[in-house]
């Protein structure tokens, strides 16, 4: 559907027929490369390159104006452009002529230096997303690379998995899956990475969703980068440094913080679930942390406190649309709210020491984080 969409988009932006459209492979000078183009005036349409020794997606973007002045070509724009300028740079850009059949030529530019290019349009490539299909991404996705190690902390066994897709540091994961086949460990699973993978084609398959989709909306590949490793196992607790952002054309966002999960029911430990409950609202369903007008302030204070604080984070974190990461140390519980990245000047770590969290604790959360507070103390961060 997507691709279907794209293409009808696309061929009907303009008043003429852009027959540059879909995907190219030849050479650049001497050096292979693949290209996928987008018809003139469809919005914002994708046009990007990469080298096949490199596989390092570059984008290109439309000179204003279409052709470059003095072509020839009619000024009503009815006419497809004898040549079409694509800047990659501000000093660097690719001219292309008008396709003879499956052929196209044109030159790479750069000042008075000058380098031709040769192409043939890729079979099939016409009726698919030029930078979102197969003819564009199948030689830039055999750079799928994917390693397992088993590993254990504090007795418990676990799958680490490290893998790359596409272009050098678009997409990096590095992950791991609690071994076993537990009910509980698949909870923790699930927690740990929702989209955890059943297998190594499962992980290929999101992450070529990712790249293709980035890559047919905008051009350029798609950076995102997840982390997820143990640092910290006691009878009760297991504590998991996390770290996930992504920058694929959309809104850029990024959390990094610590998880901890609840070894007896594999849930993510959540302070909300142990706070004195005679603050929530009535019929509040799930409550978050604006139903805790106390713990708010509390840790409104603590935000406030940090180095380099604006008052807008508090506003921020106070949201009920804010999710958090919690973990404890032998001082504090420590809170991460994943923010976008254009708040991420928000982001840190927020301590509340236990002794002012102990009073909004439920009698029930007394105990749990009681044990959780003992429990911790005898642990070297990390634990390694």
């Amino acid at each position: 559907m997507i691709a279907i969409a794209a293409v009808a988009c696309a061929l009907t932006a303009s008043a003429w027929a852009d027959t540059r459209f879909g995907g190219w492979q030849g050479t650049l000078g001497s050096q292979p490369i693949h290209l996928c183009y987008t018809a003139q005036g469809a919005g914002y349409a994708p046009k990007a390159y990469y080298y096949d020794r490199i596989l390092k997606v570059i984008d290109l973007r439309d000179v204003e104006g279409g052709a470059p002045a003095g072509t020839g070509d009619s000024a009503a724009g009815n006419v497809e452009p004898s040549e079409v300028a694509l800047e990659e740079s501000r000093n660097a850009r690719i001219v292309l002529l008008k396709p003879e059949g499956d052929a196209m030529s044109g030159r790479w530019e750069n000042g008075t230096r000058k380098v031709e290019i040769r192409l043939r349009r890729i079979a099939g490539s016409s009726s698919e997303s030029p930078c979102g299909g197969d003819a564009f991404n199948s030689t830039l996705e055999k750079r799928f690379k994917v390693t397992h190690r088993a590993r254990s902390l504090g007795g418990v066994a676990y799958d680490e998995i490290q893998a790359s897709f596409g272009g050098p540091h678009s997409i990096e994961y590095r992950g791991f899956r609690l071994t076993g086949g537990s009910s509980i460990n698949q909870v923790i699973n699930k927690g740990i990475d929702d989209q955890m993978p059943a297998n190594d084609e499962a992980l290929r398959n999101r992450f070529q969703s990712y790249s293709r989709n980035a890559l047919a909306r905008n051009g350029s590949e798609c950076e995102y980068t997840f982390e997820a490793e143990p640092q910290a196992v006691t009878s009760r607790w297991l504590l998991v440094s996390f770290g996930e952002s992504a920058n694929c054309g959309g809104h850029q966002t990024a959390v990094y913080g610590w998880k901890t999960f609840d070894r007896t029911t594999g849930k993510l430990f959540s302070v909300f679930d142990y706070l004195e409950p005679h603050e929530v609202k009535a019929g509040a369903g799930r409550p978050t942390m604006v139903d805790w007008p106390g713990f708010r302030a509390l840790l409104d204070h603590a935000w406030r406190a940090q180095p380099n604080a604006v008052d807008w984070c508090a506003d921020v974190g106070g949201s009920p649309q804010t999710a958090w990461l919690m973990h404890p140390t032998r001082e504090a519980l420590v809170f991460n709210a994943e923010l976008p990245g254009s708040m991420m000047a928000c982001a840190g770590d927020i301590e509340i020491p236990w002794a002012k969290l102990t009073p909004l604790l439920s009698a029930e959360g007394r105990k749990v984080l009681a044990g959780m507070q003992a429990e911790i103390s005898t642990v070297r961060f990390p634990q390694k």
